[in-house]
């Protein structure tokens, strides 16, 4: 019994092996039939822009797309109920068949053995439609684009603090519109490299920063800490302010600080005080200096230690009562080749004081005036121990010395008078004298405060 049982079992194994021997043969048979039948051509349920290429040489393939492929003459943008329609022939249209043709016939081609038999054997189930080689001037489709966009998109509004009488107010800010021009480009293309004709969709896209009611009620708060006060961004004797209404501009509307806002507040600042090392000029003529420049050095602005800065100071301003601020804006410096005492021998090396003021409110005699006092003290040299006199160094100030009238105080009045302005020259000087910290021998006040003095 068990030997009719193995006996039973090997005939079984036997015929199980016949079957699939046969069944493999019958295998290698067909993809031999199927590899030498479509030998040099287009493998089946392939198609370039919905025409079929199976069975046809590359040679062919490419007379059939010719045959068959028909350009459309224009395509059609659609957004709601507005519509654009654009002649390819605008944008230089065309199709490169040959290049088309062999795409479906080296699809399956590679020279990678693996990948290429899995690419035959899922064409037998699942068909394949190429896109055609299609060629267009993309300068031209994308000035038609953006004229396109234009017409659709709308500026969104930003949200924003406005300043009134009672405070401030809030600018929700409104949506805005946009059209995606590089999806819309390549849709396009998509669309034509498949020759369809149709209606092709444009996509637009919705940019909203709107706030609702509890984000502009925060907003609100925040900017209410910084309303009346200023800051004043200081590098050496300038200085540049930011009042309430340009520090609300740096507020993020959606919490902390904007990052542009506050990137454009450093470059603008930047750009205010910047400069290349400056090499010093000094010409002494007849016990004057009839040019002077001292050397500076090169002043960048720090600008990722300024960012980092400003914003903390911001903070730190948000939580005071203080109505100013002062930062002293981080630079790097880079000294000048020469410096101011390698030009001269009379011992001057450096700026030791600065005093300034404006007057471009002056009547245009006063104006006159100021730049003509100033020109005549200027390049005096003082030597130590050598007590300068203002009125001695200035001379006589009167019509025949080329003044003009202009208002002066008087007795306690103000009144037209030759020089009027020579006066703001002395105190302007003044403030550079104390700022240097140097001795006031004598001095003498105006009658009554005037604004300068600020």
């Amino acid at each position: 019994m068990e030997k009719k049982f193995k006996l039973f079992s090997k005939k079984n194994l036997l015929r199980v092996g016949v079957w699939m021997g046969t069944f493999v043969l019958i295998i290698l048979a067909g993809a031999l039939s199927y590899l030498i039948a479509y030998n040099g051509k287009v493998y089946p349920n392939l198609s370039v822009a919905g025409v079929p290429m199976a069975g046809n040489t590359l040679e062919g393939a490419s007379v059939v797309l010719s045959k068959n492929i028909v350009a459309p003459s224009e395509i059609a943008l659609i957004y709601q109920d507005q519509a654009f329609e654009i002649k390819t022939s605008d944008i230089e249209l065309s199709y490169n068949f040959s290049a088309s043709a062999a795409k479906a016939y080296e699809f399956t081609r590679t020279g990678n053995i693996f990948y290429d038999f899995e690419n035959r054997a899922k064409l037998l189930f699942y068909p394949k439609n190429l896109k055609l080689v299609a060629s267009v001037n993309n300068d031209k489709l994308a000035k038609i684009v953006s004229i396109i966009a234009g017409q659709i998109s709308i500026d969104p509004v930003d949200p924003s603090i406005t300043k009134t009488n009672d405070g401030i107010s809030v600018n929700k800010g409104l949506a805005g519109k946009e059209v995606n021009r590089e999806k819309l480009m390549n849709d396009i293309l998509q669309n034509l490299s498949l020759a369809a004709g149709g209606q092709i969709p444009i996509p637009v896209d919705t940019i909203d920063n709107t706030l609702n009611e509890a984000e502009a009620k925060d907003f609100a708060l925040r900017a209410e800490k910084f309303l009346g006060k200023s800051i004043s961004l200081k590098f050496e004797y300038d200085d540049s302010i930011l009042r309430d209404t340009d520090i609300f501009k740096l507020i993020d509307p959606k919490g902390g600080y904007g990052e542009s806002a506050i990137t454009a507040v450093v470059q603008k600042t930047a750009a205010l005080f910047e400069r290349d090392p400056q090499n010093p000029k000094f010409v002494f003529e007849n016990n004057k200096v009839i040019e002077f420049q001292p050397a500076l050095d090169g002043v960048k602005v720090d600008e990722d230690a300024f960012k980092k800065l400003l914003v903390e100071k911001l903070d730190q301003f948000a939580a005071s009562t203080e109505k100013e601020l002062d930062i002293n804006i981080p630079v790097v410096k880079t000294p000048p080749e020469i410096t101011t005492d390698k030009v001269n021998n009379l011992g001057i090396k450096e700026l030791i004081g600065r005093g300034s003021s404006t007057y471009f409110h002056s009547i245009p005699g006063r104006v006159h005036n100021v730049a003509l006092a100033a020109s005549r003290i200027n390049g005096t040299l003082v030597k130590p121990g050598e007590t300068f006199s203002f009125n001695n160094t200035l001379g006589d100030v009167s019509a025949f010395t080329g003044y003009q009238q202009a208002y002066v105080i008087s007795n306690g009045k103000t009144i037209l008078g030759d020089g009027g302005g020579v006066c703001q020259v002395s105190s302007t000087l003044f403030r550079a004298i104390l700022n240097a910290g140097l001795p006031v021998a004598e001095r003498q006040a105006h009658s009554y405060r005037v604004g300068y003095y600020e």
